[in-house]
């Protein structure tokens, strides 16, 4: 990891809160990378393409998207294999954050990602949504 700090007057710094399964899309949360070694930056975009930013400017100096890292996201890490670094925002934003959940309007399913729901409408959904 890069020992890179962000300023003590960046929002959110010297904080940390645990966010869990439960969070909810569009609202703020502190960054859990690595224990919050950022100071628990509060992260306002939770898009893959946000999430991957933050990384790049506070915990990835110099940026690799090429590497293989493992997700070290809240305080007990991830189970997941390592994960390229250029896909890192998308697994945080999905598995952690949740942020990207999409819900099929024709059987009320929940998916991680729009593509996957994009995938069952076409597929798989018994109501044909």
């Amino acid at each position: 990891m890069n020992s890179f700090k962000p300023p003590a007057s960046q929002p959110g710094a010297g904080s940390n809160s645990s966010l869990g399964a439960g969070h909810q899309p569009g609202i703020p949360c502190r960054c859990e990378w690595d224990r919050g070694s950022c100071g628990g930056i509060l992260l306002d975009d939770l898009s893959p393409a946000g999430i991957m930013r933050h990384l790049k400017d506070y915990h990835y100096r110099p940026w690799d998207g090429k590497q293989r890292v493992a997700c070290v996201w809240g305080t007990n890490g991830c189970r997941s294999d390592p994960i390229v670094l250029e896909n890192i925002g998308k697994h945080v934003a999905s598995v952690h954050l949740k942020s990207t959940q999409s819900v099929c309007r024709g059987c009320g399913k929940v998916f991680a990602r729009p593509d996957t729901l994009s995938r069952h409408i076409a597929e798989a959904c018994p109501n044909g949504a």
